[in-house]
């Protein structure tokens, strides 16, 4: 037998943000949405915000210099 929980929580604080990929490592969920550049981690357990990454910078650096690239954050 499976049990499934279901659990809500506030991903962003604006609204209309949707949410585009997840991604769990080992306690935490990764949160990317379909605008923006931050990544917001969460407990999975409690699911308390703890860290959210701009990955703009370190991203526009890496490719500077490239015609065309297309940016997914997960």
């Amino acid at each position: 037998m499976v049990n499934f929980t279901k659990h809500q929580f506030e991903a962003h604080q604006e609204e209309g943000m949707v949410i585009s990929h997840m991604a769990v490592a080992g306690v935490g969920i990764w949160i990317a949405f379909t605008s923006g550049s931050t990544l917001r981690l969460f407990h999975t357990e409690t699911f308390e915000h703890l860290q959210d990454i701009n990955i703009a910078t370190p991203v526009h650096n890496m490719l500077s210099g490239s015609f065309y690239f297309y940016l997914m954050g997960l």
